[in-house]
């Protein structure tokens, strides 16, 4: 775990992510305008805002079981495979984040 000393910039943090998965709201909507594939685990009703960025194809929602996650790194050239630990870790992360508590 590495704590910076200042806090990041976290426009340049979301657009420089491989993806983003967030409980919904502004960093959701932030990294998808901005290019970052987000997805969102929300549970509650969907803002016309969030609505209209999933209808756009910029926002993902994970409750629905068609939602692949992209996993192509930035790095890389767009589609290019990434490790299966990587993958599981993601995916894990989803898990949980649906899991009702």
């Amino acid at each position: 775990v590495h704590v910076p000393e200042r806090s990041p910039d976290g426009r340049a943090l979301l657009a420089r992510a491989d993806l983003v998965i967030g409980g919904g709201g502004t960093m959701n909507r932030e990294a998808a305008l901005l290019g970052t594939p987000a997805y969102t685990a929300f549970t509650g009703v969907l803002a016309a805002v969030d609505g209209e960025l999933i209808r756009r194809g910029l926002l993902f929602d994970l409750r629905d079981e068609a939602t692949e996650p992209v996993f192509a790194r930035r790095d890389r050239p767009a589609g290019s495979p990434v490790p299966e630990a990587r993958r599981a870790v993601v995916m894990a992360a989803i898990h949980t984040a649906l899991t009702p508590r």
